[in-house]
């Protein structure tokens, strides 16, 4: 009995002994398995993350020799290989931007700060695809987001205050081109465009000053010449005007404001002659400078030419038909020609064209306080839309869902002003 009992517990515990060995031995299969698993899984995404960089590699190349399209699909090749680069879509994006595909560039881009919020041309290039696209609240978002992570980069102030100024936020332009040409004082755009925001708050002195700096730096750009004539025209300092008005043409800058203050200054000094002459060479390099074709009326009317004068002032009408002084001109020279009811229907015009831009300059002084008024905004579209001007309309409706996209009325006016001119 003992015998057997014995031999039945050396069974046992073979059997026990056994069993774990072969549960060890499972253990261990599932171990390779699982280690043969890791192993394949990592082989793959190293053969997609090496495929994803060639890609990559190739695409710079093409970047490198102005490529774009061609890069695009290498950049396109690389994101699909290996979607956990985030440099890779940020390239894809913003070459997507140097050639315009906006609403492509979006996704790529997003995408690039989704996987690394701190890059840096991305938030960048994010910033400009959405001003391009319309959207400015989000374009802004990004421009700051931008600055945040590298503030001492002059472009993006200007690219943000560029921004504003396109927004007709002229005194946060201001305070973005500051700190632009603050940081990089050598941004001949960011200059240009500090003169010009000072300009439109008639800050004169401030601009010329920035004119000039620009001049410094790029004596023959005309468009700052222009400008600076003009900063001096609104002073009234016409000895100045003149000086650099023949300085642009010493340049060979044949531009038609050059022209226009020429003829407006022998104008007021009694040349009539002579400012014609000016006056037609605006025409000739600028057919649509409504302002020249009328001061070119004043002059033909000063040298005793009334028919000549009347067809200008009503040209400078079809130019611009907001242009009240034109009806007023041309209403005067019919009643003095004893055109007594034709007179009177011009002489009507001027008094609709006075209270059309009374109204329209009463809600410009309230959004030149604060720019960001879109009930103001909104007012001044309906003053647009009662006269007509619809296409100011919608220019102004689109501005205000800009800065505020859930305004109804404006978008509801949108869609309105899009069927009509459809």
């Amino acid at each position: 009995m003992t015998t057997r009992s014995n031999s039945y517990k050396k069974k046992t515990s073979a059997t026990v002994a056994f069993k774990r060995l072969s549960k060890s031995r499972w253990w261990l299969l599932v171990l390779l398995v699982l280690a043969a698993g890791t192993g394949s899984l990592w082989w793959h995404w190293e053969t997609r993350r090496s495929a994803g960089q060639a890609y990559a590699a190739q695409a710079d190349a093409l970047r490198a020799k102005g490529q774009l399209a061609a890069a695009t699909q290498y950049y396109m090749q690389a994101a699909v290989a290996d979607p956990t680069l985030a440099q890779v879509w940020e390239d894809l994006g913003s070459v997507l931007v140097a050639q315009h595909r906006f609403a492509e560039a979006l996704g790529p881009l997003e995408r690039a700060v989704e996987l690394q919020p701190d890059l840096f041309d991305a938030q960048g290039s994010l910033a400009i695809t959405h001003a391009m696209l319309g959207h400015f609240l989000l374009a802004e978002a990004h421009y700051r987001q931008a600055i945040r992570l590298q503030p001492d980069r002059g472009a993006v102030y200007y690219n943000l205050g560029s921004l504003y100024k396109q927004q007709g936020l002229h005194q946060e332009a201001l305070e973005q081109f500051k700190k632009a040409v603050e940081l990089q004082p050598d941004l001949h755009l960011a200059w240009v465009n500090l003169g010009e925001t000072y300009r439109l708050q008639h800050k004169l002195e401030e601009a010329i000053n920035a004119y000039n700096k620009c001049l410094s730096m790029v004596p023959e750009d005309g468009t700052v010449l222009v400008r600076l004539a003009q900063s001096y025209m609104a002073l009234a300092d016409y000895a100045r005007t003149l000086e650099v008005c023949e300085q642009a043409l010493d340049l060979g800058i044949e531009k038609a404001e050059i022209y226009y203050n020429l003829g407006f200054i022998r104008e007021q000094e009694g040349n009539f002659v002579e400012a014609r002459h000016h006056y037609e060479r605006a025409l000739q390099i600028d057919s649509d400078h409504a302002e020249a074709c009328y001061r070119l009326g004043a002059v033909m009317e000063s040298l005793g030419n009334d028919s000549q004068a009347l067809r200008l002032y009503q040209q400078s009408l079809d130019l611009d038909p907001e242009y009240a002084a034109a009806s007023h001109s041309t209403a005067r020279l019919l009643l003095k020609k004893g055109n007594a009811e034709e007179g009177r229907q011009w002489m009507q015009l001027f008094q609709r064209l006075k209270q059309y831009e009374e109204k329209v300059k009463a809600r410009k002084r309230v959004l030149q306080r604060n720019p960001r008024d879109v009930e103001a905004a909104y007012e001044l579209g309906e003053v647009y839309l009662e006269h007509r001007r619809y296409q100011k309309a919608r220019s102004v409706f689109q501005k205000i869902l800009q800065l505020e996209p859930d305004f109804s009325a404006a978008r509801k006016r949108l869609d309105q002003l899009d069927e009509k001119i459809r």
